[in-house]
């Protein structure tokens, strides 16, 4: 019975979507973004590859389309999920600040080589929270003290989970 459940429940959240899909205006846009977000953030469902892939092709193209407070609302989700997108992930850690703000902090997504390239072409603010992250590997404290912003390097020493190099640690000194 639970399996008939469930199955159920798919359909109808893949007719949803597509209704939605089929809505070209900003609001069905947003709606659209905010179901798939719901859906990423639901720790308990378990996606296949085909339709993570779907999610993160529907995202990307649709990220940008979207008003600001859908971003965040969609940023603070994925921010806290191990389903999220990467690819999407990454998009939104770009974003202005208060959008990219939960991701830069909380996933675990974001790999040395996205947040190194958020640290060399985004804002401070960014690069604080890049700083501040629960762990930096070396090469992003590198990336980070090579911005020679004190505010960015005193946040890093402050950080017990940053790997700071001896290398660096030296130069530091």
């Amino acid at each position: 019975m639970r399996v008939i459940t469930d199955m159920s429940a798919i359909a109808t959240d893949v007719q949803n979507l597509f209704d939605l899909a089929h809505d070209r205006t900003t609001a069905g846009r947003s709606q659209l973004v905010s179901a798939i977000g719901e859906m990423m953030g639901d720790h308990g469902r378990v996606l296949t590859l085909h339709e993570r892939g779907l999610i993160n092709d529907i995202l990307k193209k649709l990220i940008q389309d979207v008003a600001r407070p859908v971003r965040k609302a969609l940023a603070e989700k994925l921010a806290a999920s191990p389903n999220a997108p990467r690819e999407v992930s990454a998009l939104l850690a770009n974003d202005e600040f208060d959008i990219a703000s939960p991701i830069l902090l909380n996933s675990t997504l974001l790999e040395d080589d996205d947040l190194m390239e958020i640290v060399r072409h985004r804002t401070i603010s960014h690069r604080l929270a890049v700083a501040m992250r629960r762990s930096v590997s070396e090469r992003v404290c590198d990336a980070l003290v090579a911005t020679n912003s004190v505010d960015v390097i005193k946040a890093l020493l402050e950080n017990h989970g940053a790997a700071i190099s001896q290398a660096t640690m030296s130069y530091l000194v």
